[in-house]
């Protein structure tokens, strides 16, 4: 009997509904509190990230613009008059306007036909520039450029077939297309080969030893829709003879370009350099906008 009252007066000890309830609510504020922490960290993760997804961008995008501006008109000969031998009539072969711009890409004539992936945008700049590039080589021995390969006194020359070059010499220098290359030798097409856009019969020409052969660089900068829908920077360059547009940079929204002409006080849109004045274009001034796609960032980049 004594056993079943000591029992039945034992007390048992538990939380009351009030003091569950402050406890669920000091809970919910830490972990509220490290939830908040968290999505602060995450989001600033996000942020840098997106920050040096552009700065990557728009650095690399100037650095190889800045590349192509720098050398425009540069022949590597003793003359900047270099005589187009090829077939071709196109812009690459224009020597005595080795820049030229436009304020909307789209205008560009040469950019206005692409279609699809490398189409321009509306109201970004495009801005063309011709002039030599990539490793030189020279003559072994004086040749006429038609007729049997060439041999090179650099037995390691990255040549191909269909690459246009310009071969020069202080007094003279022509543009003209290799029908076949390999290792320490080339060949000029005949105007009777079948290549594209082939030469013409002023090619037959002799230059002596020693005389320079480097590719042609020809290059037209501008922004243009790429694969996935988004916007890209693209280089229409010389692929053998033909000219194609290479997606370079992702990301890249916008390109302004403006001129400076040698004698004027400040730079000015494409629009207002006359016909007659590109041959003076001294500078350009580009400015790139480029964006993240991780998450809604941007930076703008000046050169």
């Amino acid at each position: 009997m004594s056993d079943n009252r000591v029992a039945a007066g034992k007390r048992h000890n538990g939380f009351s509904l009030v003091e569950l309830m402050v406890a669920m609510v000091l809970g919910l504020i830490v972990v509220g509190g490290a939830l908040g922490i968290f999505i602060a960290n995450q989001q600033s993760y996000r942020s840098n990230r997106a920050l040096t997804e552009v700065q990557d961008a728009s650095r690399i995008a100037s650095e190889l613009m800045v590349r192509d501006i720098r050398e425009m008109g540069m022949s590597g000969c003793g003359n900047t008059n270099v005589d187009n031998a090829t077939k071709s009539t196109a812009w690459w072969t224009d020597w005595a306007t080795p820049i030229y711009g436009y304020d909307d890409a789209t205008k560009d004539p040469q950019l206005s036909a692409l279609s699809g992936a490398g189409k321009p945008i509306t109201g970004n700049g495009s801005i063309r520039v011709v002039s030599v590039g990539g490793s030189s080589a020279s003559f072994a021995a004086a040749k006429d450029l038609i007729g049997a390969a060439i041999t090179l006194n650099e037995t390691d020359a990255s040549f191909s077939a269909g690459q246009i070059v310009v071969v020069c010499t202080p007094d003279a220098a022509l543009i003209g297309q290799l029908s076949a290359a390999s290792a320490g030798s080339i060949t000029f097409a005949a105007p009777t080969d079948s290549i594209s856009p082939g030469n013409s019969a002023s090619i037959v020409a002799t230059f002596a030893m020693n005389t320079l052969v480097t590719p042609l660089n020809a290059a037209i900068w501008y922004v243009g829709t790429n694969p996935i829908g988004g916007t890209s920077l693209y280089r229409l360059a010389l692929v053998g003879g033909t000219a194609t547009a290479q997606e370079m940079v992702r990301n890249i929204a916008n390109l302004a370009l403006t001129y400076h002409v040698t004698g004027a006080t400040d730079y000015v849109d494409a629009s207002t350099v006359p016909s007659a004045n590109w041959p003076s274009v001294d500078a350009v001034r580009v400015a790139i906008t480029a964006e993240s796609a991780v998450t809604r960032a941007t930076t703008s980049e000046l050169i």
